[in-house]
């Protein structure tokens, strides 16, 4: 269980809020409610959309470095490099 850090649980539990929230509320769930999912800050700095923190080194800072929704209905998948909430590129990519 060491091998899994406690802030991994809690951004578990945010994306089990978020998606709730929706279901509870019969919201349909599209790609840009994903998107702003994972573009999500609460709690920060263990935020689902995770940043650089100053005072950490290059060998323990955990950032985002890329999201991925894929939409099984319609074989097509979104690649987002980068945080989420400000991402360097987003790839379409269409399968079959």
């Amino acid at each position: 269980m060491d091998l899994i850090s406690a802030n991994s649980f809690r951004r578990k539990d945010r994306i089990e809020e978020l998606i709730d929230a929706n279901v509870s509320q019969k919201k349909h769930i599209t790609r840009d409610v994903i998107k702003k999912w994972f573009a999500d800050h609460k709690h920060y700095p263990e935020s689902i959309c995770r940043h650089r923190e100053n005072e950490s080194s290059a060998y323990t800072n955990t950032v985002t470095a890329f999201s991925v929704i894929m939409n099984l209905e319609e074989c097509q998948m979104l690649l987002m490099e980068g945080q989420a909430c400000s991402p360097v590129e987003e790839i379409e990519v269409g399968f079959s």
